[in-house]
């Protein structure tokens, strides 16, 4: 064989493995994550760009450290919200934490990364009230699908969200007043 057509091969090889690994690292947290159910308000149902998504707010997008046990000041823009489930099945933030560590039993350990963003939810920056990106925010639907999720009135929306051992997420289904809500496409 010639060495360019090596190369070739082993340039395809390498773009397969990283995807391989791309698509391992989101399973692994999918079979081996605790399922949590996360409270959820729509932003955008549409991008004329990228197709059909739901842009998420999560309950837990909004963190005010006063209300939460955990770390007084965090020290890295990458933190670990502790979440426990309440009486009505949602998750709800307990704790905040620098590092992947818990304070109570019976809790979920979910990575994000905050910021002092005032632009979204706030008048004025306050320094114990922070938002929480965890990268699951941006949810792909069926097309044409977008209008069905009930946001609103006397509707919960929550996703059931996947979290493994490490904080890692992934977004699995939607459900509505506590039942599997199944979007299909128009």
């Amino acid at each position: 064989m010639s060495t360019p057509l090596r190369r070739l091969m082993l340039v395809v090889a390498l773009q397969f493995l990283v995807l391989l690994g791309l698509l391992g690292f989101k399973q692994y947290t999918v079979w081996t994550g605790e399922t949590v159910l996360l409270a959820v308000q729509p932003v955008d149902p549409r991008d004329l760009i990228r197709g059909d998504f739901v842009e998420l707010e999560y309950e837990i997008s909004t963190i005010d450290t006063r209300e939460l046990e955990g770390d007084d000041e965090l020290e890295d823009p990458t933190i670990y919200v502790e979440l426990r489930e309440g009486e009505d099945g949602i998750w709800r933030a307990v704790a905040v934490h620098n590092r992947r560590e818990s304070s109570f039993g019976d809790t979920a350990l979910i990575r994000g990364t905050y910021s002092f963003d005032s632009s979204h939810a706030f008048d004025s920056p306050q320094p114990d009230v922070f938002r929480v990106r965890y990268g699951i925010e941006s949810v792909f639907i069926p097309e044409g699908s977008g209008g069905d999720l009930p946001f609103g009135g006397d509707h919960t929306v929550a996703v059931e969200v996947k979290v493994d051992r490490f904080g890692n997420s992934v977004p699995r289904r939607f459900f509505v007043d506590g039942e599997p809500f199944e979007l299909k496409r128009r």
